[in-house]
């Protein structure tokens, strides 16, 4: 009996408590063995012995939560060598490269609006016809970027590309001017050059031409006369030529009938002669040229 009791004696009983400080020969877990274990909040830890809590994995949880899965686009993209004006670019399905990004395109890329870059390439508002063209126009006052066909004088640093255009830098002067197209060598209005001007021609009468040599029995002169020159008239220097080579120098009277009389004016003053000029009919517009 007493041994038995001595044996009970040296057990541990079958309910009790003994501090964590007492226990002693317990050992660490690994990837292998069993054992205690400590806990670890770090979400950047390598230890293969830590134990992450709660709170390390809601963390790591949420910084997973925030990015974009990986797939074969990202994973394209990320395999490219990123550097200082490098633009990528997609070859293929799932495959990337590299373009270089020039100054114009940083230009473009940098302007605000579609219109700035419309302006920024040449293909603003009437952009669609070339520099130095000239178009009519309804009122008094040319668009921004266009000027007036006026004669002005120009310089090239002001307009390069009209200058291009026009070398003389002057625009021609359009006010009043009728446009004619020029005649390139098919003889309908030779001797012409671009931006050559070109004045009236005058409508005489018969009795202009033939004044004194066209006559009846009585002395009358074939034509028609008039008293007064029309409103549109000219200057033309050098007298009118008569078939007999003399020339009209002063104001007759062309015709007397009952009374009726009308004159002809041959010449207001020395050298220069009277001719009636003719004109189409027209509507005033403003011509102006597009200058950059």
């Amino acid at each position: 009996v007493k041994a038995a009791y001595d044996l009970a004696a040296g057990k541990a009983p079958v309910s009790h408590t003994h501090p964590w400080s007492q226990i002693t020969g317990v050992p660490a877990a690994s990837l292998t063995a069993k054992g205690t274990i400590q806990l670890s909040s770090a979400i950047n830890s390598t230890s293969e012995i830590l134990a992450a809590t709660p709170k390390a994995v809601k963390a790591a949880y949420d910084l997973a939560n925030g990015k974009q899965p990986a797939d074969a686009t990202l994973t394209a993209l990320a395999g490219l060598a990123t550097a200082a004006d490098r633009l990528p670019y997609f070859t293929g399905a799932d495959r990337a490269a590299l373009a270089t990004l020039t100054a114009i395109g940083r230009a473009i890329i940098a302007k605000g609006s579609i219109k700035d870059v419309l302006n920024y390439l040449g293909l603003g508002e009437g952009s669609a016809l070339p520099v130095g063209v000239p178009v009519p126009w309804p009122t008094a006052t040319p668009p921004a970027g266009w000027l007036k066909c006026d004669g002005r004088a120009f310089t090239k640093e002001q307009y390069p590309v009209l200058a291009r255009v026009y070398p003389t830098l002057r625009l021609p002067d359009l006010r009043g001017e009728f446009i004619r197209g020029w005649d390139d060598g098919r003889k309908v209005d030779t001797g012409r050059k671009l931006l050559s001007a070109q004045g009236a021609t005058l409508l005489r009468t018969a009795m202009l031409d033939y004044y004194n040599q066209d006559t009846t029995g009585t002395s009358g002169i074939v034509g028609m006369g008039f008293n007064n020159e029309d409103s549109i008239t000219d200057l033309r220097e050098g007298s009118f030529k008569m078939p007999d080579g003399t020339t009209f120098s002063d104001p007759v009277v062309a015709m007397s009938d009952n009374g009726m009389q009308a004159t002809i004016l041959t010449s207001i003053r020395s050298g220069y002669a009277k001719g009636i000029t003719v004109r189409p009919r027209s509507i005033a517009l403003n011509y102006i040229v597009r200058a950059v």
